[in-house]
């Protein structure tokens, strides 16, 4: 039975870690749209800026300016997808930049929350065919292969724990 367990735990390990590259595909790729999308925004606001003779500092504080709470709002709003938009394609180019196995460091350490919940709400898995899928496919199995042992004995020394049920006495 150990074994069954050992060999099904080191599978579900494998195809996880091998899924990681797949993940950062689709990941990339949302990356690009979302760049693409508040780029359109921000080149729109700096349009009609450029529009009222204002350069995109003047308009964000123009709108902070008017003592309308609706346009202050506007203008924090905005402030928060150009710091976005600036994060985003900072990740992009070291995504870009790196290759192979680097390639997923940025998705550890700079990941975007919201890009991926939704890349995962989406994703679908793939057969993985490049050099990082199937090492990470075979280090999964790894994992799961020492994994298993220590579930087997951390369920053993439940077991050992519980209480022995009470003996029956002779009168019943």
């Amino acid at each position: 039975m150990y074994r069954l367990f050992a060999i099904l735990l080191s599978c579900v390990f494998g195809f996880g870690f091998s899924q990681l590259p797949e993940f950062g595909q689709q990941y990339r790729q949302r990356l690009g749209g979302a760049v693409d999308e508040l780029s359109a925004i921000i080149d729109r606001f700096d349009a009609d800026g450029r529009r009222a003779g204002l350069d995109r500092a003047a308009a964000l504080e123009r709108h902070r300016k008017t003592g309308d709470e609706f346009f202050a709002r506007r203008a924090r709003d905005m402030e928060i997808t150009i710091d976005r938009l600036d994060r985003l394609r900072r990740q992009q180019r070291a995504l870009v930049e790196a290759s192979g196995f680097a390639r997923l460091l940025p998705l550890v350490t700079d990941l975007d929350r919201d890009l991926a919940g939704r890349t995962f709400a989406d994703f679908e898995p793939a057969v993985p065919l490049t050099q990082e899928g199937l090492g990470l496919g075979a280090l999964g199995l790894m994992l799961g292969r020492l994994v298993a042992p220590l579930l087997a004995l951390a369920a053993g020394r439940r077991r050992l724990r519980r209480p022995a049920p009470a003996a029956s006495s002779p009168s019943d």
